[in-house]
Formats: C-alpha cells, structure tokens, sequence
C-alpha cells in the first residue's frame, strides 16, 4: 500500500517480483487438484517455497541502504542483509526445483504442469541472478 492508502499497481513492481507471484499462483492453482496423500508433504512444501521467495524478494527490495559516506558501517550491514535476502531467495528457488522434479517423479503433478513451473522457476531464477548481479555493481562492498 502507497502512502495514499491505493495498493501499488502491478507495473511498480519489480518484475522478479511479480514474476515469483505468478509462479506462486500457478503452484497454488495446479496443487488445489493434487491427490490428498500429497496434501501435507508436497504440495505444502511447494506453496511454501514458493511464497517464501516472494517474502525473501520483499525483503531484499525494501532494505534500506543509507548513502556509503553517511554511514559506513550501516552501509556494508544493509548491503550485506539485503544480499543475503536475495541469495535466501535463489536457494528457496533451488529447493522449489528440486520439489517440483520430485512432485512429478511421485504423479503429484502431471508432465505438462511440471513443465509449466520449470518454465516459471527459470524465469524467476534468471531475473533474480540479474538482479543480485546489479546490486553487487550498485552497491560495492
């Protein structure tokens, strides 16, 4: 939410950010038909992967970094800790990989929703390293 009370639109997000919500709504959307027996294993894990990249993005994008020469031992804290959110965020993607490989290797997900979210793990991933890429170029250490 903005100052003005309005929710920001979708095209102020960054668009990692929105890119991992999509992922995130595709998994919920598919995993809702998921057979019961993998109701608190599987599908749990990948829900949960899934919103805890959007929560390390979060993180990561509204960490506060003050100017280098103001502040420098709080300046290295905040670039540190908003790095470490982002690389947070590229291992849940990691391990969502791994767990959606694994759903469709236990016919939890079908080949082609498997293929869906390797498509949308990849997007993310790519966007996240370019983003982490560009943070360490904008905020030497």
């Amino acid at each position: 939410m903005n100052r003005n009370g309005y929710h920001r639109t979708e095209e102020s997000e960054l668009t990692v950010i929105r890119k991992a919500k999509n992922m995130s709504a595709y998994i919920f959307q598919v995993t809702q038909s998921a057979p019961k027996k993998f109701r608190f294993s599987l599908v749990a894990k990948l829900q949960n992967l899934s919103l805890d990249v959007i929560s390390n993005l979060y993180k990561a994008n509204d960490t506060f970094i003050p100017k280098q020469e103001l502040a420098t031992a709080v300046y290295t804290e905040r670039v540190t800790k908003r790095l470490d959110f982002s690389f947070a965020a590229l291992t849940s993607l990691k391990e969502l990989d791994h767990i959606v490989t694994l759903a469709r290797e236990m016919t939890c997900i079908t080949p082609k929703q498997h293929e869906q979210m390797a498509l949308h793990i990849y997007d993310v991933r790519n966007l996240l390293g370019a983003w982490i890429k560009s943070e360490k170029r904008r905020y030497p250490s």
